[in-house]
Order: C-alpha cells, then structure tokens, then sequence
C-alpha cells in the first residue's frame, strides 16, 4: 500500500517540480543587473561593432546556456535552434529588444523560444 500512496503522491507532485516559475510567472535569472535589460543587450551589441565584444560575448554565452538547458528539459526537442546560427539569433534579438527595450533580455529569449519552435529539431538525426 506504501508503494502506490508515494507514485499517487509523486504524480500530484509532477506539475509543482516542473513549473520553473512563481505563481507570477516570474523566475530569478543568472544575468547580472547590468546587462538585465534590453536597452543593455543593444548597448552590448553596439559596443561590440565597435569592437568591445566582452559584454555581447557575455549574452552569446548565456544564451547558449539556455539553449542547451531547453533542448535538456523541453519534451519532443533536439535542438531548439533547427540549424540556426547566433548571428541569425542576434538579428531577431535585436529586432525584439529595439521594439521592447525595458523588458528582461530573458524575456526577449523566452519569446525567442516560442519563435523557434515550429521549426526546431525534434530528434537526433541519424549518423
């Protein structure tokens, strides 16, 4: 009886460990403060045609990083990335934070993702 009571429970359970956000919908980011909005990732962007890449170097690297941890984690996704390349990442990046500059640049990639969905890889091809 023990046995059925913890998969009833954990079943319960699923939908609260698989939510990675509060009741708000907000959820913490690793990106410091100064490079947390939109207005900063087009700063960084300029700032690197200039050619001062750290920060834009910065964003790439985490934006890699949540590509990476969303094809982990996202059902029926390869890659989410469907062959794309980062400056086509860039581009589209760029386009959203000039129209939305105060919003969170995890926001603007969250919005990315949904983008990138329909046409992402959904299974490892075959070798």
């Amino acid at each position: 009886m023990k046995k059925p009571c913890i998969l009833f429970l954990a079943v319960l359970l699923m939908p609260l460990l698989c939510w990675g956000a509060d009741g708000r919908g907000n959820f913490g980011s690793s990106l410091p403060e100064n490079l947390k909005y939109c207005d900063n990732y087009m700063d960084a962007l300029d700032a690197c045609l200039s050619g001062h890449c750290y920060k834009q170097n910065m964003y790439n690297a985490w934006l890699y990083g949540y590509v990476t941890a969303y094809n982990a984690y996202v059902d029926d996704t390869f890659n989410i990335l469907g062959g794309r390349d980062s400056a086509s990442l860039n581009y589209w990046l760029a386009n959203y934070c000039k129209k939305n500059p105060h919003t969170s640049f995890d926001t603007a990639v969250g919005h990315l993702m949904v983008e990138l969905m329909p046409q992402r890889i959904k299974q490892k091809p075959r070798d």
